[in-house]
């Protein structure tokens, strides 16, 4: 049995791991002139227009994330509120607060286009704090400290990051949920800093609740940690992380049809499965060139939202 770290202790080393140092001197900036860089980039298309578009690059559809980055849960349809993507529109709970004050401030009518702007945020800063995690798990792989910085520039500037950095999407916030899970098995592997049972239930509630196929991938790592880290044999560790994956599956489904009950809440357009036709036929021949036509704008989306999971699973297991 492994002793779990009070929440005091815990908390405690974890901010001495983050005292400034000169790894510190370079992730800090970089995470920062990135999140500037993207969300100045992201304000620019969204007054260009291009969020008011569908399918605008890799099967994204910004105009329906902004409605539910902005509009939420009294959007009634203008969002996405799908069940693929649970807690989408709690983001918006932050996104009206803020906009609320800066309306006060500024003493603004237009407060739909200032939640906007403001919303325009959360991709910048998800993918900005990726980075940041991204980082610090190259320090786990003991990396020179040149060869790790190359490695997170390059990394900054891939094309998932500059797309999905620049348009409003679940990417970036799973992109960052997935780091954080990666460097929480190593964080173990390597500090010896395990977390407790609670707090890895919490990262697979969250990370499914932000689109739902991500409890594969907590899945995945999790099984991992319980081989790696905690010593488990595969039965122990593989009915542990069933177990926790369901319920926060269970869980989350449960919070998607109670919410929508009590609050009446409505599928948005992306919501629907009525896409699903276009892709249905008796054809054999049209449905292989239907099916390529679906993977070739969707490949590259999820090719770019498991890029980073699927390659650091592989390294989890081998290394």
């Amino acid at each position: 049995m492994i002793k779990q770290p009070n929440p005091l202790t815990y908390t405690m080393k974890t901010l001495y791991s983050m005292k400034i140092n000169k790894d510190q001197n370079f992730i800090l900036p970089c995470s920062l002139i990135f999140f500037i860089a993207f969300y100045s980039l992201s304000v620019y298309w969204f007054h260009c227009g291009y969020f008011s578009e569908f399918d605008l690059l890799f099967d994204a559809d910004p105009n329906i994330i902004l409605e539910s980055f902005t509009r939420g849960y009294v959007g009634h349809g203008w969002g996405r509120q799908a069940l693929s993507h649970p807690f989408l529109e709690v983001f918006s709970l932050p996104v009206i607060l803020i906009a609320k004050v800066f309306s006060t401030l500024l003493n603004t009518q237009d407060t739909l286009s200032l939640k906007k702007i403001i919303a325009l945020a959360i991709s910048p800063l998800f993918s900005s704090l990726t980075i940041y995690y991204f980082y610090k798990t190259l320090n786990f792989l003991k990396l020179k400290r040149t060869d790790a910085i190359i490695f997170c520039l390059f990394f900054c500037v891939s094309t998932t990051n500059i797309i999905f950095a620049s348009i409003p999407e679940t990417y970036a916030i799973s992109g960052f949920l997935i780091s954080y899970l990666i460097f929480s098995f190593y964080n173990a592997k390597v500090n010896n800093v395990f977390l407790s049972n609670r707090q890895w239930f919490i990262i697979a509630t969250v990370i499914t609740g932000i689109t739902i196929t991500n409890i594969c991938i907590f899945f995945l790592v999790y099984t991992l940690h319980l081989l790696r880290n905690c010593k488990l044999n595969w039965r122990v560790a593989f009915k542990k992380a069933v177990i926790i994956s369901i319920s926060a599956l269970i869980l989350i489904i449960l919070y998607y049809f109670l919410s929508h009950l009590i609050l009446n809440l409505h599928l948005g357009h992306d919501g629907r499965t009525g896409y699903i036709k276009k892709y249905t036929t008796v054809s054999f021949q049209w449905f292989i060139r239907s099916l390529l036509n679906l993977l070739s704008g969707d490949l590259g989306y999820q090719s770019a939202s498991l890029q980073l999971s699927v390659l650091s699973i592989f390294i989890l297991f081998f290394i």
